[in-house]
């Protein structure tokens, strides 16, 4: 089972789980710029609607932008440290690269047939980053 998430919008995120490209559940969470406080509840409220643990994610996708600074790092940021803590591969996906949900699960799991555990993913933000 794959994990997906995007945080590239500062306005909400979404997560997704994933068998195949045929079968996903994705999930938005509105909440201008709460990411932070949002993204683990949410990761563990969807793998308890599905009857799985944290240790049956195999891979985790991430959106790695082009977006905001703080967004795109939570998502980041967290996708890299479960792959770390479960031992699994990460990928990184920009959003030029899908069109759809259904092309987003497809993208991440072609990447996730190539990647070797250790890989690390990086923001990207589309621009220099703008911290005030």
């Amino acid at each position: 089972m794959i994990l997906i998430i995007n945080t590239a919008n500062k306005e909400y995120l979404e997560i997704a789980l994933a068998e195949d490209s045929d079968s996903f559940d994705v999930k938005k969470i509105e909440g201008e710029y709460r990411q932070a406080e949002q993204l683990l509840p949410a990761i563990d409220n969807i793998l308890k609607e599905k009857n799985k643990n944290i240790s049956d994610i195999s891979g985790v996708g991430v959106v790695s932008g082009p977006g905001g600074f703080t967004s795109l790092r939570i998502g980041v940021v967290t996708a890299n440290t479960l792959g770390y803590a479960l031992s699994i591969s990460v990928v990184g996906i920009t959003l030029d690269e899908f069109g759809s949900d259904k092309e987003l699960v497809a993208n991440i799991l072609n990447k996730l047939n190539s990647a070797k555990v250790g890989n690390v993913v990086i923001p990207e933000y589309g621009r220099e980053p703008n911290i005030s």
